[in-house]
């Protein structure tokens, strides 16, 4: 019941829909670069930047954590964030632009 409480009283269920927004936004742009095929988003405040060589998604998420950022390889190449439900659109976007760095 305490986590209930946790819950409603930090709006984080609120907090979950405005993340899933930002994300979409802030990573939808990384579709356009070379290294990338997809990015999904848009389900919840989880997403994936799934890789145009899929034998790149391990060391592209030691290359991620050079910037600051932590991830998980995922199913075949992608690369997947699942942030907090506190996090900032400030943060998302400081994220995308270090997954953008990253790719090079």
């Amino acid at each position: 019941m305490a986590n209930l409480d946790i819950l409603e009283r930090e709006n984080l269920l609120g907090e979950s829909k405005r993340l899933e927004a930002s994300l979409h936004t802030h990573l939808q742009p990384l579709a356009e670069h070379p290294r990338v095929a997809e990015v999904r988003s848009g389900l919840g405040a989880v997403a994936a930047v799934q890789l145009a060589d899929p034998a790149e998604a391990l060391p592209f998420v030691k290359t991620l954590r050079e910037h600051g950022i932590s991830g998980r390889a995922a199913g075949q190449g992608a690369m997947q964030i699942s942030p907090t439900f506190v996090m900032t659109d400030d943060q998302v976007a400081e994220m995308a632009a270090g997954i953008l760095a990253a790719l090079g």
